[in-house]
């Protein structure tokens, strides 16, 4: 079984709060999904997510796959099921809208997520800040260390380099100290 968001950080969460149980789980082949659902206990396998999206025993939709999520999200929502969208919920500010306002006339929870804003460091850093540790800030610089972003990166990462995917280093979430 491959690393990823689902493998890594999803699934144990979830399986971790006992108000869940995780009872489907869909990756690009059969294969793989059938090996992830007998790895974690997982009733139904499948590779395509809009199946997925359809079954009556899935109530929840965690969206954690590469970009571009608005897809996959919106057919979530269109089948009545709550939402929980990996960054970027979206390319685009449009797209973004548009998941809300369905999520909303179809009156199911939604929500994107941000895990590094949970993070103890960035927030140490944001909690130094407020209380005036550092002086005003006027600005700052960011250096990034990732294999997403460089002069080269493997092809597993090329769709991060994408701007229509809404995953480059230029759509990063601002403000997130505020």
């Amino acid at each position: 079984m491959r690393n990823g968001w689902a493998r890594d950080a999803h699934i144990p969460a979830l399986s971790a709060l006992p108000e869940f149980q995780i009872t489907a789980v869909s990756t690009s082949r059969q294969e793989t999904a059938e090996e992830t659902a007998e790895h974690f206990g997982i009733h139904h396998a499948f590779a395509d997510p809009y199946q997925m999206v359809q079954h009556p025993d899935v109530d929840l939709v965690s969206i954690c796959v590469r970009v571009s999520h608005h897809e996959l999200g919106m057919a979530a929502l269109n089948a009545g099921k709550h939402l929980y969208c990996e960054w970027p919920l979206a390319a685009t500010t449009e797209q973004a809208e548009q998941m809300r306002d369905l999520a909303v006339r179809k009156g199911v929870h939604h929500m994107v997520g941000l895990q590094a804003r949970g993070t103890r460091e960035f927030n140490h850093v944001r909690d130094l800040v407020a209380a005036g540790y550092v002086g005003k800030v006027l600005s700052c610089t960011m250096i990034i260390t990732t294999p997403a972003w460089g002069t080269e990166f493997a092809f597993d990462w090329a769709n991060m380099a994408d701007r229509l995917n809404g995953n480059t280093l230029i759509n990063q979430p601002r403000g997130t100290l505020n």
